[in-house]
């Protein structure tokens, strides 16, 4: 039998089980929205999925829901609040210790990733996370090691909303209609520079001096624009401009995906979403960020017409992995289907991206350094305990 033979099964905690969750699990309609809504949109999808199950003996995961980033910036909490919440939450968890929580799913759904939980290396470092970012977040100058584990956690996509997608495709144009050879729309604000401690280049800086290099009036730049005139911009380039900007991640990477441009990302140490399954070679251009100047213009003026219709060929038919579907429920549906956006059918969005990457995290062995286990003399089954020889809850 194998993995893929091997039905998911993930046990979702609720309040009733885990009271502490309750203040984690604030203002849900507020955080349901934009890059936070993440750590609703996967609570709301496994709570309703055909993936659920109410037996923790048949679990393969543990979804602990949560809203760290949402509680947090909302100033319902401070970030001590929330390391305070998580550190009496997790003990809490009565099926974490059998596998020493290596079997438990978390999501931190913004630049701050695993640090919105400053103490989670003490609590949860086994753990499986899911964020999109996988470098540094620059608002925390004293983490300089991401937190990100390739093999650990999971990246996933940003969160763009259904109506933003809609207006995204609806502005890709085909090749020989792009009037520009690039575009990037970005602040650069000093908090979008390179990590206070780390240091690096000032990526975003680096791209505006390109416009002052001579025959740059093919590049469209912008600041504060609306969806609408980023989009249209997008959409008019052969290529855009993804940086780094406050963290290692950006949401620009799915917006000029769907806009049909070929994105190239000047973000050293992002490992981009489904790299497992997908070969972003094929649709993504990755610079080094120390040679941003005119060698980069002369590279992209250089690719003949064939060779950039190929990226964009390959990105219209993978951006869909990107894509978080409408919830079961969500009246917002018909929209998906009028506009015939990355049907279902097809099997290809964001979620279907995220279980096939937890399916191949799957263990039979329900073990960790911390546990052991031996049969039951009085019956069939198997007791796991501590050191001491002290049961631990088991499924």
């Amino acid at each position: 039998e194998t993995k893929e033979d091997w039905p998911l099964k993930v046990y979702v905690y609720d309040e009733e089980e885990v009271p502490l969750l309750s203040k984690l699990l604030q203002s849900q309609l507020y955080c349901s929205r934009g890059q936070w809504g993440t750590d609703v949109f996967f609570h709301d999808f496994f709570v309703t999925s055909p993936y659920l199950t109410r037996n923790p003996a048949e679990a393969d995961f543990f979804f602990v829901p949560g809203y760290a980033i949402c509680v947090l910036e909302g100033n319902i909490y401070t970030l001590d609040q929330v390391d305070e919440i998580y550190k009496e939450l997790i003990p809490s968890l009565p099926y974490f210790n059998v596998s020493g929580g290596r079997d438990h799913v978390f999501v931190f759904g913004s630049g701050m990733a695993h640090s919105v939980f400053q103490s989670w290396k003490d609590y949860i470092p086994r753990s499986i996370v899911l964020t999109p970012e996988t470098e540094l977040f620059n608002d925390f100058a004293w983490v300089s090691d991401p937190p990100f584990d390739t093999w650990r956690d999971i990246v996933i996509p940003g969160g763009l909303d259904l109506t933003e997608v809609i207006g995204l495709v609806s502005s890709d144009k085909p090749l020989a209609e792009r009037k520009y050879l690039a575009s990037f729309f970005g602040r650069t604000d000093l908090v979008r520079g390179p990590h206070p401690w780390v240091g690096g280049v000032d990526v975003r800086k680096e791209i505006l001096r390109l416009k002052e290099l001579p025959g740059s009036e093919d590049l469209q730049y912008g600041d504060g624009a609306t969806h609408d005139v980023m989009h249209a911009a997008y959409g008019n380039a052969r290529f855009c401009f993804v940086p780094r900007g406050k963290s290692g991640w950006s949401l620009r990477l799915f917006e000029v995906l769907f806009a049909g441009c070929v994105p190239v990302v000047i973000s050293d140490k992002w490992e981009l979403p489904f790299e497992d399954f997908l070969d972003v070679t094929r649709f993504v251009i990755k610079w080094p960020s120390t040679q941003i100047g005119p060698q980069l213009l002369v590279y992209l003026r250089s690719l003949p017409d064939s060779v950039v219709q190929g990226y964009m060929d390959e990105i219209r038919r993978v951006r869909c992995w990107y894509f978080y579907p409408p919830k079961k429920l969500d009246i917002r549906g018909h929209l998906q289907r009028q506009h015939k956006l990355c049907p279902e059918e097809d099997g290809r969005d964001a979620v279907t991206g995220v279980l096939r990457q937890l399916k191949a995290k799957r263990r039979r062995s329900r073990t960790s350094v911390s546990s052991f286990y031996f049969a039951d003399p009085h019956g069939g089954g198997v007791l796991r305990t501590d050191t001491d020889l002290r049961l631990m809850r088991h499924r």
